[in-house]
């Protein structure tokens, strides 16, 4: 193990090289593979009734050999199963899912473990713009701390003026964050799109520019181009997407000059699937992902749920990442529709806010499979022709077996999570494999505006 850490840090104290990644990764990965055979009772089954060669196994070439695991399958199992031998549950840092798939799930990590994952998105916050001694306000949701998760290095680099942060409660009423703002005049901003842009509208004409926030990190949830326009708007900012997951913490982020989003690649390995097979450039998948750095408990080929676009193999910017275009939500986000088609919410959404300017807000809730309410807030009263306008937009994709409700509200809340769901599905059931047969090609329509 200590052989294990010195090299990860020996890397990432670097400046590596595509090929130098690369063989870091099989390095890594073959590691990793071998661990979770001997010691991880889950990870011996699934490898040897798949028939894997433990001392034949190369790397990421081989990757596909071993079977994808589920969230739903690791929710079923006891912790004994998951973790690896010789690590104890009670000493571990634990994180929590949000819960958005109906179940939270349970990730444990060691200490060191949990700030290796921290650093790599620390380097990719500096490659963006985040310098140590920024003052960052994070308009998130206050998880607390885990037992085991020692605070006194942080501490002690906050004691120097360094990675210094104030936690402004996305739940909370939006002027009161407008307060807290004000009284600390951050340089950066971090949180949940969402969140950020109930801030920006709170503040009005008046706006946030005069704070002088230099950047805005986003992420946790889908940020969609009307958010980014009323964040730019409020606060003056550029506005930078990040795409983390507590079981990986960062996953991508997004290029300083461009909108591609780096994959953090010697962090983890990111594949896009439809089934079992790879997508094409451009094509949109189901996101997998395997972590290098996570040996209490192994995350091998682990399906997150989310849905995303697979980028260039190598950004053009020059670095030596591969990207992601674009992440778009979460395979259980998909409408299910009673002709068999699988839709996914922004084919609908997007054209509607392309015609209907006057739509301040909204989020969009399948409650049966022919049956969808719509709650707007608006800037202005609309008229009763616009609301049928609406309905006829839906009806031309959905067909005339589905309804659509329209409510319009004052306001619309966050969840308890802190994230804003612009869209969900009620009624469709959990799933291991998502079957892309199903899904209308209008999913990807907003992809292409």
């Amino acid at each position: 193990m200590t052989r294990s850490v010195l090299d990860l840090w020996r890397h990432f104290l670097q400046h590596p090289s595509r090929g130098e990644i690369e063989t870091f990764r099989d390095r890594r990965l073959r590691a990793l593979v071998r661990h979770a055979h001997a010691r991880v009772p889950y990870y011996r089954d699934l490898f040897d009734e798949s028939g894997l060669d433990i001392e034949g196994f190369r790397g990421v070439a081989d990757l596909e050999r071993i079977p994808v695991t589920t969230r739903q399958t690791l929710q079923s199992l006891a912790p004994d199963q998951i973790l690896a031998r010789g690590y104890e549950p009670s000493r571990l840092v634990q994180r929590w899912s949000s819960g958005s798939s109906g179940q939270k799930l349970t990730v444990r990590r060691t200490w060191l473990e949990d700030r290796t994952l921290a650093a790599f998105r620390k380097r990719a916050e500096h490659e963006v713009g985040v310098r140590p001694r920024d003052r960052m306000a994070r308009v998130t949701l206050e998880r607390g701390v885990s037992p085991n998760d020692a605070q006194w290095p942080l501490k002690m680099l906050q004691s120097l003026g360094l990675f210094r942060y104030l936690s402004i409660d996305c739940l909370a009423d939006p002027t009161s964050a407008i307060e807290s703002l004000r009284a600390y005049r951050p340089d950066v901003v971090g949180g949940f799109p969402g969140a950020i842009t109930r801030v920006a509208e709170a503040a009005g004409e008046e706006g946030l520019r005069d704070l002088g926030v230099r950047l805005i990190v986003v992420g946790g949830e889908t940020l969609r181009p009307e958010m980014r326009r009323r964040m730019e708007t409020a606060f003056g900012a550029r506005i930078v997407e990040k795409y983390g997951t507590i079981e990986f913490d960062l996953v991508a982020m997004q290029c300083p000059q461009g909108e591609q989003l780096h994959v953090c690649d010697d962090g983890l390995i990111l594949e896009i699937l439809r089934g079992s097979e790879a997508v094409e450039t451009g094509a949109q998948g189901e996101v997998v992902v395997t972590g290098l750095h996570s040996w209490a408990m192994p995350l091998i080929r682990y399906r997150i749920g989310d849905v995303a676009t697979k980028g260039l193999a190598r950004c053009p910017c020059g670095a030596p990442s591969s990207t992601i275009h674009s992440v778009g939500g979460r395979t259980l986000d998909y409408f299910a529709l009673p002709d068999g088609r699988l839709i996914h919410p922004f084919a609908l959404t997007t054209p509607m806010l392309d015609a209907h300017p006057w739509i301040r807000q909204y989020q969009l809730t399948q409650e049966r499979t022919d049956h969808l309410v719509l709650r707007v807030v608006p800037w202005d009263a609309p008229s009763p022709g616009l609301l049928e306008e609406v309905k006829q937009q839906y009806s031309k994709i959905l067909g005339s077996e589905v309804t659509l409700d329209i409510r319009l509200l004052d306001e619309l809340r966050p969840e308890a999570s802190g994230k804003f769901r612009l869209s969900q599905s009620l009624v469709r059931p959990h799933h291991d494999e998502f079957d892309w047969e199903r899904v209308e090609d209008l999913a990807s329509d907003w992809e292409r505006r």
